[in-house]
């Protein structure tokens, strides 16, 4: 059906007058139109504001209240009608099925079932004989045959208006809402919900012999396997390295059997490969960027795109940093997940745990590569109503038992279970969120919001309140708390808080100081502080800075100072990691992202990050950095990555000869202040010379040769170059025809090539000699066969007969005129056998006086003609010689010989084609070769005619010799079923007979 301009239009009355349209109601204005369907008969019914419409051809009519034909009001959602003719029809107050013997709507919906507000939508199922129907939290199932509602869900939560497409099965709920889009696949058959977030507009795709869902969502789309459960998404970041808006409204189109077309709100559209599973082109409607944004960055060698769907992160292999992935991570109704502190949950280290912002704690197996349990997830049904935020933090205190913070107090989780303990209660109205804890004193846990101190134990009984902090705390920064000897550390705006055995102590001031972030101690039992503008030691209660820098910290991380047993700090930067060592005040900077920094028990730093954690052994760090005072961070060609994260010498990579461009990315591990600081580089193999760089630290080389190279940086300060020098060997292979084996390989080939050239063209020589020797044995010998076959025994011998006869009975003149005719036919067969060809003329000539004289010596009982073509010139054409005569012959004595009635007729026809071919025709009218061949059996002593094989014999040999295609076909000829005769069709190749002689 279709509708324009409020006109109605039945597609089957359109079909019917040949793609017409026309209107058929003019009085029809129901107001908005939300529904629209045609029935078995034809009619169109229509959901309209306030009543129902059934249209057709000069026939409108409304069910309303007011003509009491429907008890209830509008507005009217949706209409449907399924395989047995009934209408069912879904609005504000219910749902309402058309009675046909009163001709009115009932409501059929159940006292039980309760409306809620928004739009709702009908499907019909019709394997089930069922309807199904959503508004803003109900999804049900009406059974038609038991007339019974069957309620799925009440907590949906789609909202907004839905759509509903239903195939194999699976029916699809989408909500086009750009804030919260989703689509709720539910299988009928084993009743099961699943839920794809921030996904609405969806196609149904056949892909070979699979069946997927394609889903536009954020910045990509979403590729749903319906036979094995599986969800993919792809996003066009990976193609364009930007950020693209798609419209979750639009549901995606497929091209062929390929491409897929996704349109974005605000930049047009974007074409994706379904079988190569990537994005490959992109149609701009210079729009820009839209609104929406993920985060994307390159990780490793891989590149990685954070949404909010979950994390995806390839693992990368390296000798010293070890990363995780927790990939594919895929919540319902969460916000981004950040994983902050990561422990390891199993004995084998296969599985960890780690807390998510905004979010709970989960444990993730990294051989799997899924979660496989969660804790306190904001969807979890709990009578704490616990709630997160955005400092949520996990910590360990001892085996299988681990500690996370809420705004409401703890969870505990132990042995996959978990319990909480709330700090919040009526007492205490003004508590905000725990920001930090500490379980250095456990059983015993200390915890901190922005301006409360608490004191529990680990069955969250004895809760104790620690109020009067004297420093303060701004309640948007994440400070830290330390417990060292029954003393509670915290840092504060202005310096260290110190509460010791119920009373808060003297503070650790320094007016200088912008606000303290983070506290560590060294195994050594020295106390660090962290610091805006540098790092502090406490000695004798003060605070004394030895190392002042401006280290620009994020206010949002957490732990953001570290001691290892190295003396060195490791601190959490905005911009990256950086490594301090206490004792000669040397630093070294990491280009990595930093959430969290941990330290483990097996003496590691645990490096947190928004996608994963790194894992930096610092021993091995130390050993491979103190020669050096400048890393290699990344290594590229012009078509991936080679290689990254802190690179040397050690390792000689391998590059193809195809890559065009080689480059560096590299960076110093020291924070120099007020010096004149540059790079300088050396390709050993290239550059004759140090190149300065200044401040430039990338560096590209283009179009190298084959061969082995190093590649070299520096630090120069003050004009002084360092000592230390990174350095990374590669080398770049060469192309395959440059190789030594290559080479070696192509000389034997050619050599070889050569010899069983030559040899074969010798051997291909020989055998054509021995070929044309045999060819020329062959034909002298059926030449020889030929010539004796020539002129039948008998025939000659008849014919001296016959002019023996003639003399005897004094018939001179007849005798004359016969040997004359005689002598010429025996002379033109010896002439003619000397040549190879002959004249068509001259071979014409010698047939017929061959057939004058048959027909004298058989006192002519039958007649002969020659019919020749008129475009044959019978001079120019050369066949080869007595070829006709033995068929002739053939046609005399075994066809019109024997004939008893009638009077025998034997005709020779010459043509060509149009292929060039000259065609021979030999007719005659006999008794037929079946009845020649049944005479010849009975007379014992009729000796076997050789004349045909030999002649046919001589024609294999000529096709053998010319390589051209001589042949013959005889034709048996019947006349009401009886035989009546022989024809031969002889075909010659003209073309090559056709030279002047």
């Amino acid at each position: 059906m279709i509708i324009i301009n409020e006109y109605c239009y039945s597609q089957s009355l359109i079909n019917s007058l040949k793609g017409k349209f026309i209107p058929i109601s003019h009085t029809f204005h129901p107001g908005r139109i939300h529904s629209i369907c045609e029935d078995s008969i034809g009619f169109l019914w229509v959901a309209g504001e306030d009543a129902i419409y059934r249209i057709g051809l000069n026939i409108t009519e409304e069910y309303s209240e007011n003509n009491d034909k429907l008890m209830g009001s509008g507005p009217f959602h949706n209409i449907i009608c399924d395989s047995s003719g009934n209408v069912y029809a879904v609005g504000k107050n219910g749902m309402y099925l058309l009675d046909k013997s009163i001709n009115k709507f009932i409501r059929i919906s159940s006292p039980y079932y309760s409306w809620y507000s928004g739009e709702r939508q009908l499907l019909y199922h019709r394997d089930e004989h069922s309807i199904y129907l959503t508004d803003e939290k109900i999804f049900a199932k009406y059974n038609i045959s038991k007339k019974e509602w069957k309620v799925i869900s009440t907590d949906f939560g789609i909202g907004g208006q839905v759509m509903l497409l239903h195939s194999k099965n699976l029916i699809l709920i989408s909500d086009p809402r750009i804030n919260l889009t989703s689509t709720t696949i539910y299988n009928c058959k084993n009743n099961a919900l699943r839920k794809l977030n921030y996904v609405c507009g969806i196609s149904m795709l056949e892909i070979g012999d699979e069946e997927v869902l394609i889903g536009s969502w954020r910045d990509g789309i979403q590729v749903f396997n319906i036979v094995n459960d599986v969800v993919q998404r792809y996003t066009t970041k990976n193609k364009y390295k930007e950020e693209i808006f798609l419209a979750v409204s639009t549901c995606p189109q497929l091209t062929g059997d390929s491409i897929v077309w996704c349109f974005s709100e605000e930049n047009g559209i974007h074409l994706f490969h379904i079988k190569r599973k990537e994005f490959i082109g992109h149609i701009d409607n210079e729009k820009g960027l839209g609104d929406f944004k993920i985060t994307a960055m390159y990780l490793g060698q891989k590149y990685l795109v954070l949404g909010q769907q979950g994390l995806n992160i390839i693992p990368l292999d390296n000798p010293r940093i070890s990363y995780f992935t927790l990939k594919g991570i895929s919540i319902p109704n969460t916000k981004v997940i950040i994983p902050s502190q990561i422990y390891p949950y199993s004995s084998n280290q296969n599985e960890i745990i780690f807390s998510a912002q905004y979010f709970g704690a989960i444990s993730y197996d990294l051989d799997a590569q899924k979660p496989t349990r969660f804790f306190n997830y904001p969807d979890q049904q709990s009578i704490y109503k616990i709630e997160f935020n955005y400092f949520t933090q996990l910590k360990k205190a001892i085996d299988k038992t681990y500690w996370l913070n809420t705004q409401n107090g703890f969870t505990i989780i132990q042995d996959d279970k978990q319990r909480e303990i709330l700090l919040r209660d009526p007492e205490l109205s003004d508590f905000s969120e725990v920001t930090h804890f500490d379980l250095g004193n456990y059983p015993n846990i200390w915890a901190c919001s922005s301006n409360l101190l608490f004191l529990t134990n680990k069955v969250g009984r004895n809760i104790q309140r620690i109020e009067n902090c004297t420093l303060g705390a701004s309640s948007d920064v994440n400070r830290d708390l330390f417990y060292y000897r029954d003393t509670i550390f915290i840092a504060t705006e202005l310096g260290v808080e110190k509460y010791f055995k119920g009373k808060f102590l003297e503070p650790i001031l320094s007016y200088n100081v912008k606000g303290i972030f983070g506290l560590c101690m060294t195994p050594a039992g020295k106390f660090y502080a962290l610091a805006d503008d540098g790092v502090y030691i406490i000695y004798n209660n003060q605070l004394k800075k030895i190392f002042s820098k401006n280290l620009n910290l994020s206010r949002y991380n957490y732990n953001m100072i570290k001691a290892d047993h190295y003396n060195h700090l490791w601190i959490s930067l905005k911009s990256g990691l950086l490594r301090f060592h206490t004792e000669n005040l040397s630093t070294t900077y990491y280009n990595i992202p930093v959430e969290c920094l941990q330290t483990t028990e097996d003496r590691k730093i645990l490096v947190t990050q928004s996608n994963g954690y790194v894992i930096i052994d610092p021993e091995k760090e130390a050993s491979q950095i103190s020669n050096s005072s400048v890393l290699i961070n990344t290594f590229k060609t012009s078509t991936s990555t080679v290689a990254n994260n802190h690179l040397y010498d050690t390792i000689l990579y391998k590059l193809k000869w195809s890559e065009k461009s080689y480059a560096f990315q590299y960076i110093s591990t020291q924070m120099y202040q007020d010096y004149d600081f540059e790079y300088e580089t050396f390709l050993v193999g290239l550059d004759k010379e140090w190149q300065s760089q200044k401040l430039q630290n990338t560096i590209q080389y283009n179009n190298l040769d084959p061969g082995k190279y190093k590649f070299q940086v520096r630090e120069k300060v003050n004009d002084v170059p360092s000592t230390k020098i990174t350095s990374l060997r590669f080398q770049i292979l060469p192309p395959i025809w440059m190789t030594w084996w290559f080479r070696s390989i192509l000389l034997v080939s050619i050599l070889s090539a050569l010899y069983y050239f030559f040899w074969f063209k010798a051997r291909k020589k020989l055998a054509e000699k021995e070929r044309q020797l045999e060819i020329q044995k062959i034909k002298v010998d059926s030449e020889i066969k030929v010539l004796r076959s020539q002129m039948n025994p008998h025939f000659i011998f008849n014919c001296l007969n016959t002019i023996e006869a003639y003399i005897v009975e004094k018939r001179d003149d007849e005798a004359s005129v016969f040997l004359q005719k005689f002598s010429k036919l025996i002379r033109s067969v010896l002439e003619n056998s000397q040549e190879e060809f002959i004249s068509l003329s001259d071979e014409l000539t010698v047939l017929s006086w061959y057939l004058q004289l048959e027909q004298i010596r058989s006192n002519y009982k039958w007649d002969y003609s020659i019919a020749i073509k008129d475009d044959i010139n019978t001079k120019l054409i050369r066949i080869p010689p007595l070829l006709l005569q033995p068929f002739v012959e053939n046609a005399i004595i075994h066809g019109i010989k024997n004939k008893i009635e009638g009077r025998g007729v034997i005709t020779i026809s010459i043509q060509k084609n149009q292929d060039e071919i000259l065609e021979i025709g030999i007719d005659d009218n006999g008794i037929g070769r079946n009845e020649s061949t049944i005479r010849g059996n009975k007379n014992p002593f009729k000796k076997k005619s050789l004349g045909m094989k030999f002649t046919m014999d001589r024609i294999l040999n000529l096709n053998d010799k010319d390589n051209e295609k001589y042949y013959v076909e005889i034709i048996d000829k019947f006349e009401n079923g009886e035989p009546s005769g022989t024809t031969i069709q002889l075909f010659l190749p003209y073309k090559l007979l056709r030279e002047a002689p």
